[in-house]
């Protein structure tokens, strides 16, 4: 166990290591990468969190916004009343659509008509439409639903508004983070590849396609680091996949090289024998 828990790790300076990887077996291999996934997946992640400025004084400026455009809305028995039944639009800077509110609106509205006036979401008394996509959807309000949304409100809930957004953003970046290093792992996979199919024209070492392969799962380490070092720089870093490329050129050669000459020294013992 503690092999596997410091294998990424070794991986970054111990050629021993690619060695075992080429006669171990798969399911070991597998283990491995499952393990560097979620590895990598929580150092990305401490990584942004730390990179990142505080979300607080944004989200302050976010919600004040939110409440000066906020009409007077109630909810009763799942009727919605807002503006005192006036139409009422908002247009939020950056957003290239409307939010329209017009809860004394009886006649229906089709998808069309919202497309030509750029409305993204429509509000009547008894039902709430979502323009997007091309298409509409439609939601209304149980009867048993009571409440209250003005100016006064956000701003007296701010603090707790924030902190809802906060777990907000903190579940949607637990979820999109390892996604993005499931993607990464990916693209420098087959880079690895490609980079080890290279290095093995040159130093024609004896190894199969799938020895190349989990020497390539365990090259992924070393890459991801380097990525995650990238990530959390406070410099912009161009040619970030080549520099990875070169990373795995430079690693397969020494690998090979490392193979090439414990086959031959087998070779020569053999025939000493």
């Amino acid at each position: 166990m503690k092999e596997i828990l410091l294998a990424p790790f070794k991986a970054i300076y111990n050629l021993d290591i690619y060695i075992k990887a080429i006669k171990q077996s798969v399911w070991r291999t597998l283990l491995f990468l499952v393990y560097l996934f979620v590895l990598s997946s929580v150092l990305f992640f401490a990584g942004i969190a730390l990179k990142t400025p505080s979300l607080t004084p944004f989200l302050q400026d976010l919600t004040e916004q939110i409440a000066q455009m906020t009409p007077d809305i109630e909810v009763k028995n799942g009727i919605i009343n807002a503006n005192n039944g006036e139409y009422y639009e908002i247009s939020p800077e950056g957003f290239d659509k409307k939010i329209v509110f017009d809860t004394e609106r009886t006649e229906p509205i089709y998808p069309t008509q919202m497309m030509n006036e750029n409305i993204a979401i429509l509000v009547t008394a008894q039902t709430i439409y979502i323009f997007q996509q091309d298409q509409m959807q439609t939601y209304n309000l149980k009867e048993d639903i009571n409440f209250t949304i003005n100016k006064n409100f956000i701003i007296d809930n701010q603090s707790s508004i924030i902190r809802q957004m906060k777990t907000f953003i903190f579940w949607i970046a637990v979820f999109v983070i390892p996604i993005i290093v499931l993607l990464l792992m990916f693209i420098l996979m087959i880079l690895a590849i490609v980079a080890t199919a290279i290095s093995q024209l040159f130093i024609k070492a004896d190894i199969s396609f799938g020895e190349v392969c989990s020497i390539c799962c365990y090259l992924l380490a070393p890459a991801l680091f380097l990525l995650f070092l990238i990530t959390i720089s406070p410099f912009m870093i161009p040619f970030t996949w080549l520099i990875c490329f070169v990373l795995f050129m430079v690693y397969s050669q020494f690998i090979l090289n490392k193979i090439k000459g414990q086959q031959v020294k087998a070779d020569c013992d053999q025939e000493a024998k």
